[in-house]
């Protein structure tokens, strides 16, 4: 319940075996008000990133994201989901096995 700001949030797991460079990949949410970031940071092999967002970024209901390499190719989505019990759940899939650390970046700005 409250305000979304600060309190949104995207994981994204690297199952390889190398390091993935993520400078100009996109996330774009679907729903409302198109909201894209993008990312300038590696994963590391079998590591996981964590960005949070500063602003609203993720809809309420109907809403789908959308993960785009740096050629705008879709590499991974969400289906669409709808969350309206502000009961501080999360939308997840699979985690890698192989993941066991994270990096977080938070607070950033919508561009």
């Amino acid at each position: 319940a409250g305000y979304d700001e600060g309190n949104e949030w995207v994981r994204l797991f690297n199952p390889f075996s190398n390091s993935v460079d993520l400078t100009g990949w996109k996330i774009s949410s679907t729903h409302g008000k198109t909201n894209t970031y993008t990312i300038s940071e590696n994963i590391d092999s079998c590591d996981s990133l964590k960005i949070v967002f500063s602003n609203q970024f993720i809809d309420n209901s109907g809403e789908s994201l959308i993960l785009y390499d740096k050629s705008q190719n879709v590499v991974d989505s969400t289906p669409i989901i709808n969350d309206t019990s502000n009961d501080g759940t999360t939308w997840q899939g699979q985690t890698p096995t192989c993941v066991s650390t994270q990096k977080e970046l938070k607070n950033y700005q919508l561009n």
